[in-house]
């Protein structure tokens, strides 16, 4: 039996040495489906599952409708990890602003031009979207510091 939780360094070890027997697999998804909720669940979808497939006459539809329905999980999985990754990129380098003495001094030069501005903050937001799609056409042949 599969243990529920990961709760010592033994049973973290024995999570990496599975990890490695299927590196296909994630360890944060196999440790996701040792926890009491999901193995509950997935014990009633399993049955769920038996119990339509008992009553659905044609079971090539059925399969059909599961591998679909599989397909859906794993496109919205993919895509919640994509718009995590995007938005870790984008926090790192609103973090790295902090860091960096020139990038704090654009940042005041801009804030100051901002507020300045005699214009809509539509028009100020139409703005700073235009630079920014600028400096995004033109780094793309810059090499990076």
């Amino acid at each position: 039996m599969t243990k529920k939780t990961i709760s010592t360094p033994s049973e973290y070890r024995q999570l990496l040495r599975e990890h490695h027997a299927r590196p296909d697999v994630l360890a944060a998804d196999m440790a996701v489906e040792r926890t009491p909720e999901v193995m509950r669940l997935r014990r009633r979808v399993l049955k769920m599952t038996d119990q339509m497939q008992a009553r659905h006459p044609d079971q090539r539809a059925f399969v059909r409708y599961a591998d679909e329905r599989a397909y859906l999980e794993h496109v919205r999985t993919e895509r919640y990890f994509d718009e995590g990754y995007a938005r870790g990129q984008l926090a790192g380098a609103v973090a790295s602003l902090r860091t960096s003495p020139a990038a704090r001094a654009l940042t005041r030069q801009v804030t100051e031009a901002v507020l300045a501005a005699k214009m809509p903050c539509p028009m100020v937001a139409a703005t700073l979207l235009e630079t920014a799609r600028t400096l995004l056409l033109v780094s793309r042949g810059r090499k990076q510091p």
